[in-house]
Formats: C-alpha cells, sequence, structure tokens
C-alpha cells in the first residue's frame, strides 16, 4: 500500500473505499492538494493572512484562518453541506513523496456519492494564483501504522471476498 501511494484521482484503488458491509474498514486515504510548508507559508502572505510581524498569541491560529479561507473559496460547504466544518487544514502526511503536506478535500470516509471536482479544481486555481504549482492526489493519513503489521494491510482480497 504505501509502496504504491500517491495515487492520481484516476488510479485510486476502488478496494480502499469503506464498505457498510461489516468488518471492512480500510486506513484512512486523504484526497488533497500536495504542498511544501514554505508553499503553505508563501499562499498565507499572497492572501495577507500571514502575521506580518513575529507571531503573538492573537496571531498564532493564522494556519486556521488560511484553512478557512480556502473552504470559503474552494466551496467546501457546497459538497458536504452546512452540518460540516469549513476548514481546510495543513496536514502533514508519511508519504515518498516529496512535499509532505497536504491541504484536504475530503477522505475516502468522507467522500460523498460524487467525486468533488469543482472543489479540487478551485484548489489548485486559488494556489496557482499565488504560483504554488501542486497536484491533488490520494495519501496514505496518519492511521495506516494500525494495519502495516497485519496481514490484511494489502486490503484487495478482503475487498473482493466482501463484494463477490
Amino acid at each position: 500500500m504505501r509502496e504504491h501511494e500517491p495515487w492520481t484521482v484516476y488510479d485510486f484503488p476502488v478496494q480502499y473505499l469503506p464498505s457498510i458491509r461489516p468488518n471492512y474498514h480500510p486506513p484512512t486515504f486523504i484526497l488533497g492538494a500536495s504542498l511544501t510548508l514554505d508553499e503553505f507559508v508563501s499562499y498565507a502572505k499572497h492572501v495577507n493572512l500571514f502575521p506580518s510581524t513575529t507571531p503573538c498569541d492573537t496571531e498564532s491560529d493564522w494556519p486556521i484562518h488560511v484553512g478557512k479561507h480556502l473552504a470559503e473559496v474552494c466551496g467546501l460547504s457546497e459538497y458536504f453541506g452546512d452540518d460540516r466544518p469549513t476548514l481546510i487544514p495543513l496536514h502533514h502526511v508519511h508519504t515518498k513523496s516529496q512535499t509532505p503536506y497536504v491541504l484536504p478535500i475530503c477522505t475516502n470516509y468522507s467522500f460523498g456519492s460524487k467525486f468533488p471536482l469543482r472543489q479540487c479544481e478551485r484548489l489548485l486555481d486559488e494556489l496557482e494564483k499565488a504560483n504554488i504549482s501542486a497536484d491533488i492526489s490520494w495519501f496514505l493519513g496518519d492511521d495506516y501504522s494500525a494495519w502495516e503489521g497485519s496481514d490484511s494491510f494489502d486490503w484487495s482480497d478482503q475487498y473482493f471476498a466482501t463484494h463477490s
């Protein structure tokens, strides 16, 4: 599983989507735009949400303001509805790629009935305005380590057994 991530939006294995069938709960995967910490700071400066001086207690929550701004620009409430928090937090992922942070749109557990294409496009457009080139991919979440040592770390067999 870790050898093959991150996946593009076109090649994410269906067996990693959760099922309503009992005992089929794959690890969490995050769909989002990957970037570096420097790129995130650069974006915050681009939208004037980064403190111009040494941050004090009242300015230390600038990443939250950036996350709320991104959620609004991307239209997350359109995808999730009003009952979900409207925040795109900077999330660290353990990946083999050179960009260890992700701005998540959804996870395989919060994935709706249709792909959040509009939200992904808006996120990429917004980052591009700040001269940040990013891609939307699926990344393995932090909970993968709970399955790493088990025989079911490759979920393909279990998926096909429960869906046949």
